[in-house]
């Protein structure tokens, strides 16, 4: 019987399963866009400063405004401590600046986000704890006490199944989170390739270029990321920030600024107060009178941000 001539044509049936498998391929493709896309990679948008989300996000600096979280609203402020206005009534936390917009969390744990003139406000997910704005996406702890996603000005939220009931960081590309045995862990942006970064019992951390800070049990600690079991301890404290080669702290006897290339090398910056977050070469913290203050990592150039 003669066998039929192989014409290396593609007949019906054939384009059909090939077409099968192409479509396949592009909804998994389009999955993994969704939940990992380009406006995912990165740290914190600047004026985001991971030590002051770490300290809860009452402060931060963008485009030569100082922002910050007071009783009775947000306000905004020029850079130089004049021109108070408020931008948003009523109570708030985690600010963070992203393009020409600030975000928040509420009283009520919605994400909200006004324009930087306090204007076009809106809600940009109903609940959402400790929230973090990278890109055009949202990351946050939903009701069900997981991590979830959302992209900026969407319905849709994505469930990433990682149950986190302490802080969490974003940054270049992963989540970093607190699980419930204080635990340092980190995963995908998709919530997979979930894994223990540091056995370490912390009640918050940030991340500084290649290494990981840390606060346990009443002592700041710095690791490597590589290796965060080989931790060094820096000092004692109950709050801080890092920002560059400078560690500002707090005790029960003050403020102080640590160069971390110097053993020897503390200021004092004040004998009493809050620390609540850094920008670039300066730190922020709440002063006994309540009032916001800028502070040089030199300890100087001090800036007062008066509540009115």
């Amino acid at each position: 019987m003669r066998q039929q001539a192989n014409t290396g044509k593609i007949n019906g049936k054939q384009w059909a399963v090939l077409l099968f498998v192409y479509v396949g391929l592009c909804a998994v493709l389009l999955g993994a866009v969704i939940l990992t896309g380009p406006a995912d990679v990165g740290a914190v948008t600047p004026g985001s400063h991971g030590a002051s989300l770490m300290n809860g996000g009452a402060v931060l600096a963008d485009q030569g405004f100082f922002v910050a979280a007071e009783e009775d609203g947000v306000y905004r402020y020029l850079a130089n401590g004049t021109e108070r206005t408020r931008i948003y009534e009523g109570k708030a936390s985690m600010l963070q600046a992203v393009g020409n917009r600030y975000y928040f969390e509420t009283e009520e744990h919605a994400l909200y986000s006004v324009a930087i003139d306090g204007t076009q406000g809106r809600v940009e997910a109903a609940y959402a704890r400790r929230p973090q704005v990278v890109g055009s996406w949202a990351y946050y702890v939903g009701k069900d006490g997981t991590i979830c996603k959302k992209r900026l000005g969407e319905e849709k939220e994505y469930r990433l199944g990682v149950e986190a009931p302490g802080q969490i960081a974003v940054y270049y590309g992963r989540i970093y989170y607190l699980g419930g045995d204080r635990r340092l862990y980190h995963c995908a942006l998709d919530g997979k390739d979930n894994r223990l970064l540091a056995d370490r019992q912390m009640e918050r951390f940030m991340l500084n270029g290649r290494h990981i800070f840390f606060l346990e049990q009443g002592t700041v600690y710095s690791a490597a990321d590589s290796e965060p079991s080989k931790a060094t301890e820096l000092c004692k404290a109950e709050r801080f920030a890092v920002e560059q080669n400078m560690l500002f702290y707090q005790t029960k006897d003050g403020l102080f600024l640590k160069d971390l290339d110097s053993e020897s090398s503390i200021i004092t910056v004040a004998g009493e107060g809050t620390v609540e977050g850094a920008q670039a070469n300066g730190f922020y913290y709440k002063a006994a009178s309540g009032c916001y203050v800028y502070t040089g990592a030199n300890g100087e150039n001090k800036v007062e941000y008066r509540i009115r």
